[in-house]
């Protein structure tokens, strides 16, 4: 009981609303998840390739705080592949404006997925899920879909006010 208190103290170190920060040399998906205007939940949660994640509740999510879980190699793969499609080949994309967006729904949740190989840089993807631009109507289904993949269900309440 000892060891497993000692082992969660770095846990209780992070800020809050941030995602976990993932072990050097360990690839890792970190997802967060911002509230929307109503009842979208606000959470965010990084996964690694060992299958060790942590999960952080925020606003409107069924468990607020921080609540690690563990993932087989096949559910990390599984998720890592269903993202594959929106990873930036490098650096940070965003949709989240005007520049980016012909029309924009206010009041929406937004997405940020970051991708952390093992070694090198990693990749960004800042997504608002009231984005009206028919070339990113996948993106907004594939982040949606992404969290089903993962035994999250426990920690995120529904949230009806998203469009699809």
């Amino acid at each position: 009981m000892r060891r497993l208190l000692l082992a969660a103290l770095p846990l209780l170190a992070m800020p809050a609303g941030a995602p976990a920060q993932p072990r050097p040399g360990v690839e890792s998906i970190s997802f967060q998840v911002g509230p929307c205007f109503g009842a979208c939940a606000g959470f965010s949660f990084t996964v690694q390739a060992d299958g060790t994640g942590l999960f952080e509740g925020v606003s409107g999510s069924a468990l607020p705080g921080r609540h690690p879980f563990r993932i087989t190699r096949a559910q990390y793969q599984a998720f890592s592949r269903h993202l594959a499609p929106v990873r930036p080949a490098r650096g940070n994309v965003s949709f989240t404006g005007p520049d980016q967006c012909r029309g924009i729904i206010t009041d929406q949740m937004h997405t940020v997925v970051t991708w952390r190989p093992a070694r090198g840089p990693g990749q960004e993807l800042n997504f608002y899920h009231g984005c009206i631009e028919p070339r990113v109507a996948g993106i907004d289904r594939r982040l949606a879909g992404a969290p089903g993949l993962l035994p999250l269900a426990r920690f995120i309440r529904a949230r009806p006010n998203r469009r699809r």
